[in-house]
């Protein structure tokens, strides 16, 4: 017993910056299956390209509505188009490009966390 506690703990130590993880931080896990479109803004390049951050926010979050993007080298414009895809956005971890173009956007200093997408803001706001 002792044995496999102490695994689960490794296990948890050697996960701690994993996105399942970092998730945890900043919105709790979903059960109901809903279809409420969320952006999952993910700093990781290579969690993006190989679909893996899609496959973590569409089975955290319950939906197949759930999108990860990386890349946002795009006008203020084209930002808010992104945006209003979406009804929420969910940012795990501090993500440059995107905090300064909402910045720019909606003029908000946006930090980790859970926000509801509107026209013209990010409002932080947790999930229902």
């Amino acid at each position: 017993m002792n044995s496999e506690i102490g695994g689960m703990h490794f296990n948890d130590r050697l996960n701690e910056h994993a996105l399942p993880q970092l998730l945890k931080q900043v919105t709790p896990e979903i059960n109901q299956l809903n279809d409420q479109r969320i952006l999952l803004v993910d700093a990781d390049q290579d969690d993006v390209n190989s679909y893996y951050a899609d496959f973590v926010a569409r089975y955290y979050f319950f939906t197949e509505n759930a999108d990860a993007k990386e890349a946002f080298n795009v006008s203020p414009d084209q930002f808010k188009d992104i945006n209003s895809q979406y009804e929420y956005m969910v940012m795990p971890k501090p993500h440059q490009t995107y905090q300064k173009l909402a910045q720019k956007t909606y003029r908000e200093n946006i930090t980790p966390g859970t926000y509801q997408v509107s026209e013209n803001d990010l409002k932080r706001k947790a999930l229902p």
